[in-house]
């Protein structure tokens, strides 16, 4: 299983992810249309939670770490033939 990065996004307090929609194409048909609505508490809420559960095991993230700390959207199983394309 692997992610793909996209270009880098600055976070401010402008940001306003819970107004983001996402549409996926999956072999150019749309797979998935979301609303970050659904999102559950925001990424810092989460990466905060992340970081205490592996502190509980002597563990912490370290420098470079990508971590994914929540999901626009539904993940899919591709194939390696799939195309697939993600607009917000």
């Amino acid at each position: 299983m692997g992610y793909v990065l996209g270009e880098l996004v600055t976070l401010t307090n402008s940001l306003k992810l819970v107004i983001i929609n996402a549409r996926i194409l999956l072999n150019s048909e749309l797979a998935s249309e979301e609303n970050a609505t659904a999102l559950s508490s925001g990424p810092f809420k989460s990466l905060t939670w992340l970081a205490n559960k592996l502190a509980e095991q002597g563990l912490h993230p370290k420098t470079g770490d990508y971590v994914m700390t929540d999901s626009h959207t539904k993940q899919f199983t591709l194939q390696s033939c799939d195309t697939t394309s993600a607009e917000f």
